[in-house]
């Protein structure tokens, strides 16, 4: 008997991309190298992935390293 199913959508079920999602805003090109590394590629995505912390919690941890005018945007 089956008893979970799991999906695993980025990359996988549906196509996941950090740059296509940031065309939607105005961003620099700094903001969106920002944004990057210290969002996407940073160790609270992967525990976000993991669901291991929350959005809130890693938006706390993110968000001191982000400039002010980038917290909204992540």
């Amino acid at each position: 008997m089956i008893n979970s199913v799991v999906f695993d959508m980025g990359r996988v079920l549906i196509h996941w991309s950090g740059e296509l999602l940031m065309q939607h805003y105005t961003l620099t090109a700094q903001d969106r190298e920002d944004i990057t590394r210290e969002l996407f590629s940073s160790v609270e995505w992967v525990q976000l992935d993991r669901g291991s912390i929350t959005e809130e919690q890693a938006l706390a941890s993110i968000c001191p390293r982000l400039p002010e005018h980038l917290h909204s945007t992540a």
